[in-house]
Order: structure tokens, then C-alpha cells, then sequence
């Protein structure tokens, strides 16, 4: 199964749409238009394999900048965003609809001040359906948000997403994919509404949500992807004085690995990865032809110790992704090789 790289500030962020089935389709449109932005290389130093089926004009957007942004037609086979049994003609009419209807929400903090601010933003413009081809315009603020790694990164396998049947599971899937630390997905109840795009249902009902929307979730999860949770209610305290049931108001997300969910290359890559039995071919690759460290064998025992710790094709990705934001900074680095080992080294220690 392909893999791919969905930035973390578009995997939180809300698509807030008139129905659950419409929801259904946005997010399945919008996982293939990040597949398709993977397979241009827009994320530099990342390739992964042909989007198939897809065509459109992204692979000369210029991520560092912003103004060469413009609207792009991306061309998408029906199939590949409708549920098996539901591409018929009117089916997708309405979906599409309701697709152009939906708005893409997130907030944010400026960097350079603190301050939070919140962008909406409207999913698709002009939409035609032909021979089973959707042709779809795309705002710049979608391409903008796809490859916005600033917030970090989620990598999750492309086919379980699309197969998921539920909204809800198509949006925790990505968020609980390849995640260890429970304290870091933790969300109150409102800002789990709002991400699973129910903001304005289950009011002073958390108990019904987490029935209606974490628990077909989970079950569906559970069954049939290599990544699914079990969950903590978390409640506020008690005012001193006061009796009754304190309110609840957060839920804390526990990640739980199911290796007889992945599909059979992922598994063997988790058993026995290839090449020194610590990263992957495609780490190998970006180590000695971006990092410029040709010596791999020169630090085994280094990759030996941190495989014990930690998932090092992960660290290799983020630590690409993080050479690219320096560059052409103040702060751009000098020797990518002696960078890299210096911070394997000391997240080594740090988790040690």
C-alpha cells in the first residue's frame, strides 16, 4: 500500500459540511488531492509512488513561494472518492454539491507574535463531471495548507483511509497513525466536535458524542486498520463544596498498533526492516542523498541504539522536512551530514 505524508495542520483541521455523507466525500476528495501533492514533489526530497489515475498542474508550485500560488484543475477518477456501489451520476452530483458548500477551518498562531488567529477558507470552485472524470478547480489556500509542514507531519497507509466507511474513522485514523505519546492527543470535548465536524450537535450531550461519533469510530478502526485507540474520559474538578458528577470535558486519545491489520510490505518493514535492520530503503536514500552521509555503516551502532528508542524512518522524514524549512535562512545549515548525526545523537539521549 502507498503511504503518505498529510501535514499535521490539514489532518486537525475542520471540513465542516451540511451532512455526515457529504463530510464522507470531502475527506476522501481531500486525501487524494494530498496524495496527489506526494506524488508531485512539492514536498521537497519526498517521492512517492504515481497517484494513479490523477492529472493536474501542481508540480511546478513553488513551495517557498507563496505567490506563485494559483488555481489549479486537478482531474480525479469518480472511483477513487466514492464509496464501491455509490459513483452513479446523481449520487456524485449531490455530493459534489455539497462538496463546494463545505469550508476548510483551522486556527493558528503567528509565529513571530504569539497571536491566535483563525482562517476558513471555501474546499473547491468550478467542479464538471465527464466519462466519469471529476475536473475540479482548487483554491490556493488548499495547496498552502497541504504542504504547510510547520505543525509537523502525519503518515498514514493511503488505502486503509480510503476504504473507511466512516467519517469519523477517516478523520482519527490520520491523527492516531504511527503516534505514541497519548499525552500529545488530547482535545476537550469542544475542540473534538469541532474537529470531527459535529460543532454544533450534541450540545450538553458529551456522552452522546463520544456514543455517536468516537465509538463507530473506534469499532470500525479496531476491525479493519493497523492503527486504532482506546480512550480516556477526562473531567474537570470539583468546585470545593460542591457535590455531583463533575462535567466532562476532554477526551485523551491512547494509540494501539494492530500488526495484523498492516498490509503485508508495512508488516515486514515493522518486524525486520530492510537495510541494517533499522530504516528503510527510502530513509537510506534521503540520508546519503540529501544528508550526504555515505558512510552509513560508520554509525550502526549509533541507528542500533536509537532504533531501541525510536522510530527512525520518522525521525529521518521530519528532520528532512525540517533541512528544507532552513534553507535559504539565516539559519540555513552548513553540513547537513554533521547536523543530522548531532541531532539523532541528542534525541537518542534525550529518550535514553
Amino acid at each position: 500500500m502507498a503511504e503518505i505524508l498529510q501535514s499535521y495542520k490539514l489532518t486537525v483541521s475542520a471540513i465542516n459540511t451540511a451532512t455526515e455523507e457529504a463530510g464522507r466525500f470531502a475527506q476522501r476528495f481531500l486525501v487524494r488531492l494530498v496524495e496527489l501533492v506526494n506524488d508531485a514533489g512539492a514536498i521537497e526530497g519526498m517521492k512517492f509512488r504515481p497517484a494513479q489515475g490523477f492529472k493536474g498542474n501542481v508540480s511546478d508550485i513553488n513551495v517557498h513561494d507563496p505567490g506563485a500560488w494559483a488555481v489549479r484543475t486537478v482531474q480525479i477518477p469518480l472511483r477513487d472518492v466514492m464509496l464501491p456501489g455509490t459513483d452513479n451520476f446523481t449520487t456524485a452530483k449531490k455530493a459534489i454539491q455539497s462538496l463546494q458548500q463545505a469550508l476548510i477551518d483551522y486556527t493558528d498562531k503567528d509565529p513571530e507574535t504569539g497571536e491566535t488567529f483563525w482562517t476558513s477558507f471555501g474546499f473547491a470552485g468550478r467542479v464538471t463531471v465527464k466519462n466519469k472524470i471529476i475536473y475540479a478547480d482548487i483554491e490556493p489556500e488548499v495547496w498552502r495548507l497541504a504542504v504547510d509542514f510547520s505543525m509537523g507531519f502525519r503518515a498514514y497507509e493511503l488505502g486503509v483511509l480510503v476504504g473507511l466507511r466512516s467519517l469519523y474513522s477517516m478523520k482519527l485514523y490520520p491523527y492516531l497513525c504511527r503516534q505514541t505519546d497519548p499525552n500529545a492527543l488530547t482535545m476537550s470535548i469542544d475542540d473534538c466536535k469541532k474537529f470531527m465536524g459535529v460543532a454544533d450537535k450534541y450540545k450538553g450531550k458529551p456522552l452522546d458524542f463520544i456514543r455517536k461519533c468516537i465509538d463507530p469510530a473506534k469499532e470500525e478502526l479496531d476491525r479493519v486498520a493497523p492503527w486504532s485507540f482506546d480512550y480516556e474520559k477526562l473531567y474537570s474538578k470539583p468546585d470545593k463544596g460542591k457535590t455531583g458528577r463533575p462535567a466532562l470535558t476532554g477526551i485523551r486519545f491512547i494509540p494501539r498498533h494492530q500488526l495484523h491489520n498492516e498490509s503485508p510490505e508495512q508488516a515486514a518493514k515493522t518486524v525486520a526492516p530492510v537495510l541494517a535492520g533499522y530504516y528503510s530503503r527510502q530513509s537510506r536514500d534521503i540520508l546519503r542523498n540529501k544528508f550526504g552521509i555515505e558512510d552509513l555503516n560508520h554509525y550502526t551502532n549509533l541507528f542500533a541504539k536509537a532504533s531501541k528508542v525510536m522510530d527512525i524512518d520518522t525521525f529521518v522524514v521530519e528532520k528532512s522536512l525540517a533541512l528544507d524549512k532552513l534553507r535559504g535562512t539565516k539559519d540555513e545549515v552548513s553540513n547537513p551530514a554533521g547536523w543530522f548525526i548531532a541531532a539523532l545523537k541528542d534525541e537518542v539521549n534525550r529518550r535514553s
